[in-house]
């Protein structure tokens, strides 16, 4: 199909025809069981999935560990340095640890950091490196400085030592590599609070600094120079790694100047860190994060940042509470604190009463980010933190400051919609990257978000959608605080009738307009677009039993694209070894 394809054939040596259109993939199954009429138009709503509020800036503390299942490409590196190997995946354990919580100075200002150190080992056995058998050992250590108010990143060291033993004890020393990386400003990986569709770019100068030796790759020069990173929060969903507590993740892709994606992160908010992490490091390595398991030290004292409203106006004060208990919730008194707004520079010591709560106001200010969102969402966002000096223990909250605020203001979100695509028993997550298409036949979820944009607390109301076909079904909107969102999840069958071509999806909050107190009424409608196509059929032409030595052909120029596309036809061709 002309958006999505790439079909599986086998034959008597195990031909496999690869058909790549476009950048995302469906395996030819079994025809499907046709659902009725009824229900292939219908989009079944199964309501509100959760309304809990904003996936907001995490509070680490000194001892929280996470575990990884680590996955190393290296093969890139080797060969493009003209190393002959059978080396491509290294894999081995991972763990990411808060190391410590301080204060330093960053860009002339008084900032609050962590230091989060990731170890790893990955390993490769029976592999051959330039003409030797042996295995391949690389010791990963990673120093990262994280801002503490956004997860912004200020700097981090790369320290990777690979080693090469042949015969069981004789060690070559294939690299070893110190990379540091330095953000002014930090490097926003995350916009805090996170939602899906919404989009930044992070601009800095990059300090690059190259370190080690190697006789088997070339270690880069230094560099220093301007740079930006875009982002896109593109999917919420199920990440599928081994953790069990991340099915409510959301994907934040990454894209070079250029628009090339070169990593993204799984953020899950039940772990309060990244489910699965994909970087690419210049030189040539990729490298897979999958959560494992977590280890968090117990919170004996809790802090908890609560803004009077989620969103306020420009140079405008704020009432804000600092509220500190312990383990069980009960409230702790006399708790010093220092208040800190490091956008602006402003801090305040606080004491806590009796009943655990302490009381500020601040003035917003109307300081910029460094990572506008694209189309614009709001002014500015910057993090609000309380801080135990004494115990090196953080509570942080995000602030959004705008100059265009309303009181109430329902809206459905086309752009952060997310699909869950089950063909077969292939579930695959959607998103931009991978595109929004379909055959008939899949089973879609969508989940789909309804924010409020206002800053005041609005009524319940309802979302009609209406369906390709035109049918339409309805679900119970939650009453939402300010800027809050709640994500409804319905199903759509794609009808095996359905014709090649794009489908829109309407969606209407209070499509009776009952809800006067909406300030904007003209964002109540919007409307998502995808792609319903076919999957490509492959021909191959299965060449005649063949000797070692002579000339095969593999004819697959029967294949076709039914919705229109060029079939591109990749063979990989296996023997039986005999």
């Amino acid at each position: 199909m002309g958006r999505d394809n790439r079909a599986f054939l086998g034959g008597p040596i195990t031909l496999v025809i690869l058909l790549l259109i476009g950048g995302w993939a469906g395996m030819l199954i079994p025809e499907p069981t046709e659902p009725s009429e009824l229900e292939s138009q219908q989009f079944r709503l199964a309501g509100a999935r959760g309304s809990g509020g904003d996936v907001d800036v995490p509070s680490w503390r000194i001892g929280d560990e996470w575990s990884y299942d680590g996955f190393m490409d290296v093969g890139t590196l080797l060969s493009s340095n003209g190393v002959a190997s059978n080396i491509q995946t290294i894999t081995g354990p991972f763990d990411m640890e808060i190391q410590d919580i301080f204060t330093t100075t960053v860009d002339n200002q008084s900032t609050l950091v962590y230091e989060v150190e990731y170890d790893g080992l990955f390993e490769a056995n029976g592999v051959s490196l330039d003409g030797y058998n042996g295995n391949l050992d690389v010791e990963y250590n990673e120093i990262d400085y994280i801002r503490v108010s956004d997860l912004s990143v200020i700097g981090m060291t790369m320290d990777i030592e690979v080693t090469f033993t042949v015969f069981g004890f004789i060690n070559i020393d294939v690299g070893h590599i110190i990379i540091n990386n330095g953000y002014s400003p930090p490097q926003e990986q995350y916009d805090f609070p996170l939602r899906v569709g919404e989009a930044w770019t992070s601009n800095y100068t990059n300090t690059l600094t190259w370190g080690g030796q190697s006789d088997y790759f070339a270690i880069p020069e230094d560099s220093e120079e301007q740079s930006s990173s875009h982002y896109a929060v593109v999917a919420q969903g199920d990440p599928g790694v081994p953790y069990t507590g991340c099915s409510n993740s959301y994907n934040v892709s990454s894209y070079n100047a250029t628009g090339a994606l070169n990593g993204f992160q799984w953020y899950c908010p039940g772990a309060i860190n990244n489910a699965w992490r994909y970087i690419e490091i210049d030189f040539g390595l990729q490298i897979d994060f999958k959560l494992t398991s977590m280890s968090l030290v117990p919170r004996s004292t809790e802090i908890n940042v609560d803004l009077e409203y989620p969103a306020w106006p420009l140079d405008t004060n704020l009432s804000t509470w600092v509220n500190v208990t312990d383990g069980s919730g009960s409230p702790l008194g006399s708790q010093t604190l220092e208040f800190r707004y490091e956008c602006l520079g402003y801090s305040a010591s606080l004491t806590t009463a009796s009943n655990g709560s302490a009381f500020i106001q601040f003035d917003t200010g109307h300081e910029l980010d460094s990572s506008p969102t694209s189309p614009r969402v709001d002014y500015a966002s910057h993090g609000v933190i309380a801080w135990m000096a004494s115990s090196k223990k953080v509570g942080v909250d995000t602030i959004t400051i705008d100059d265009q605020l309303l009181t109430i203001d329902y809206t459905p979100r086309a752009e952060g919609v997310s699909i869950e695509r089950t063909r077969g028993a292939s579930v695959t997550v959607l998103n931009p990257t991978v595109g929004f298409n379909a055959v008939p036949g899949d089973s879609l979820m969508f989940s789909i978000p309804v924010q409020n944009l206002g800053i005041l607390t609005g009524p319940a109301t309802e979302l009609e959608v209406t369906a390709p076909g035109g049918a339409t079904s309805r679900a119970t909107v939650p009453s939402l605080r300010g800027l809050q969102e709640v994500v409804i999840q319905g199903t759509w069958d794609v009808p095996l009738s359905q014709p090649v071509g794009d489908v829109s999806i309407m969606f209407h909050v209070d499509p009776d307009g009952l809800m006067v107190e909406d300030q904007n009424q003209s964002n109540n409608v919007d409307t998502f677009t995808l792609f319903i196509g076919r999957l490509p059929i492959a021909d191959l032409v299965h060449p005649p039993p063949t000797r070692t030595l002579a000339e095969v052909v593999l004819d697959a120029r029967g294949s076709i694209d039914p919705d229109g596309g060029s079939p591109v036809c990749t063979f990989v061709v296996q023997g039986n070894g005999s």
